[in-house]
């Protein structure tokens, strides 16, 4: 089984199918109540990552991204765990307002360069059986 390794930023475990994305995405205006991305000119648009683990590059879009992320989160619609190419807050302020409020806290994590590489080259992983696991600093494919 293979492991990738990342800086933990929030730690926790987490299960589900890899979601990975090539381009950024907006939280705001650019994906759907559902987790569903809805920005036309996107390599993934009309694709959930409800429930996956989100690798992305940092998000796009304004300062309305991490209560956007809030709202799929506590609603379940958003990703169990959020694996990043390059540092952002949006999810790391999202994960915590979401505890805050009474929803999940879910586990991010940065990604080193090796990392990134393996999980966002290929969408192949995306719906790999069994699901992918986060615990700790590690996440087993």
């Amino acid at each position: 089984m293979p492991i990738i390794e990342f800086q933990s930023i929030i730690t926790g475990e987490a299960q589900g199918h890899l979601f990975a994305l090539r381009q950024p995405i907006s939280f705001w205006g650019g994906t759907d109540q559902t987790g569903t991305i809805t920005e036309p000119q996107h390599s993934r648009c009309g694709e959930s990552f409800a429930g996956t683990i989100l690798v992305m590059p940092p998000a796009k879009g304004s300062t309305a991204g991490p209560g956007a992320l809030v709202e799929l989160l506590v609603s379940g619609n958003g990703p169990c765990a959020v694996l990043l190419n390059a540092p952002d807050m949006v999810p790391v302020i999202a994960s915590e307002v979401s505890r805050a409020v009474g929803g999940p806290l879910i586990p991010v994590g940065l990604l080193k360069n090796d990392g990134c590489d393996v999980l966002t080259q290929t969408q192949q992983l995306d719906r790999h059986e069994p699901p992918a696991r986060i615990i700790g600093n590690r996440c087993y494919f």
